[in-house]
């Protein structure tokens, strides 16, 4: 499995789950979802909505 490095966090991620920025960099996408609401890393169940609003509502793709 492929890996690239988050453009947000620094940390690795697979290429097959990763999201791109509007840069084109991939990133991981809560910590996307974070840089846009410019809160910490997301895990709270409020999070996991922000998440699905995003995907359903953007242009970032499902998982």
């Amino acid at each position: 499995m492929f890996q690239v490095i988050c453009n947000i966090c620094n940390q690795s991620a697979s290429l097959e789950n990763c999201k791109t920025d509007e840069l084109g960099q991939p990133v991981h996408e809560g910590c996307y979802v974070s840089r846009l609401t410019k809160k910490k890393i997301p895990t709270s169940k409020f999070a996991v909505e922000i998440l699905h609003f995003t995907r359903t509502f953007s242009c970032i793709p499902a998982a």
